[in-house]
């Protein structure tokens, strides 16, 4: 019996941007094992978590959810796919927009601290760093039930409006949780009023071919650009220490951001202590270096923010980062990690204040408890609100 005769794939556009990314991913995964990435083993496999994490989210974003004619909100960062230095107190969505295009986003509020709705410009790893409007759902009319409508783009109107300049290319919602047991998310559709067209196009080769092509690039410059970004800062900020506050190109417009930058041996602790600011959300969080990945914060206690920290009788705040746990209530677990960096955040803060915290190196055995708290109900109180936040 002769063999069926094997017949050459149609070389269509798609199909060329499929041999791109699979050459694109190949490459990115050389790159992240070049010197200027973290080497070690544990970093190593991070990276390549990283890389399949950042391939999850540009997949979902480019294929799903592209078109800024019929968009929808995505969860852009949340346990277990993260880039860019995402806030372990957040679940952040996004959806596609056009600068010009008019849209209406509808839905409940949840019972969030509050809620940040942004017009930006895309990616800051992909030069698309401009901010132009904010509006917080606190500042918004909303029924008694929570739900509420906001205009965007558009003329100006009164009520809800959020005003776009003609480069936004996305909205960004950052819903802000400090009480974790007791902050329940909301939720968010949106709608372009302005479309000519009743249905999405038929996808097609072209089409398809663009999406492969900003999966691509998404990955494969996000990779570097972030890794480089952290690099800056660490160049800047010396060791053991953290910056105060402030406001940042590309960042919420009511946020502002402290970098801080530890390196400790296994049996030393960075001692942190500062008067809480006068904001009405305030954290520190640890994030890994290369990958910009705020640590586990799932199954381990690495973040700390105003609703969770105890402030000592003075009026101060002394939390204490290290791998070892030494019982305090305001502890960050390092996960391992020798160095890394980390943000000072604060979201609607007094404009004039901006204090960078003490920091000091002591021997983790200085700042041991003798009757420690109870770690492990404390990571399972995270692990259910982590669980309930992002619905799984």
């Amino acid at each position: 019996m002769s063999e069926p005769a094997v017949t050459e794939p149609v070389v269509s556009a798609d199909l060329i941007a499929w041999r791109a990314l699979c050459r694109e991913l190949g490459a990115v995964g050389e790159r992240i094992c070049a010197p200027d990435f973290p080497a070690g083993p544990t970093d190593r496999a991070e990276g390549f978590r990283h890389l399949l994490r950042m391939l999850t989210f540009a997949t979902q974003w480019s294929v799903e959810f592209g078109d800024p004619d019929f968009p929808a909100f995505v969860r852009t960062t949340d346990d277990a796919v993260m880039f860019g230095g995402p806030s372990a107190d957040n679940r952040n969505l996004r959806a596609r927009v056009d600068g010009t295009g008019t849209y209406r986003i509808a839905g409940r509020v949840g019972s969030a601290l509050d809620v940040l709705f942004t017009a930006t410009g895309g990616d800051m790893a992909l030069g698309q760093t401009s901010v132009s409007h904010e509006v917080s759902a606190s500042e918004l009319t909303v029924e008694p039930d929570g739900s509420f409508e906001l205009i965007v783009g558009g003329t100006e109107r009164p009520g809800n409006w959020l005003p776009m300049a003609a480069e936004t290319r996305r909205i960004q919602v950052r819903q802000i949780f400090s009480d974790w047991a007791a902050q329940e998310p909301g939720w968010f559709d949106i709608e372009r009023l302005d479309r000519t067209q009743p249905y999405p196009a038929p996808l097609g080769p072209d089409r398809m071919a663009q999406m492969l092509g900003e999966i691509s690039r998404w990955v494969g410059t996000s990779a570097t650009y972030w890794n480089d970004y952290q690099r800056e800062i660490l160049d800047r900020v010396p060791p053991n220490t953290i910056e105060a506050p402030s406001a940042q190109e590309g960042g919420g417009l009511s946020i502002r951001y402290g970098f801080g930058h530890w390196l400790l041996s296994a049996d030393e602790a960075m001692h942190i202590t500062f008067t809480p600011p006068r904001a009405r959300y305030w954290s520190l969080q640890p994030y890994s270096l290369g990958w910009f990945e705020v640590l586990d914060y799932r199954n381990r206690q690495t973040t700390i923010n105003n609703a969770q920290a105890l402030v000592d009788d003075d009026g101060r705040v002394r939390v204490v980062l290290s791998a070892t746990d030494p019982g305090t209530p305001n502890w960050i677990d390092t996960a391992g990690h020798v160095e890394g960096q980390l943000i000072f955040r604060w979201i609607w803060a007094d404009e004039a204040e901006s204090v960078a915290p003490e920091c000091v190196v002591v021997p983790v055995a200085d700042l041991t408890v003798e009757v420690p708290i109870d770690r492990a109900a404390v990571v399972r109180r995270r692990r259910t609100s982590v669980a309930r936040r992002h619905r799984r």
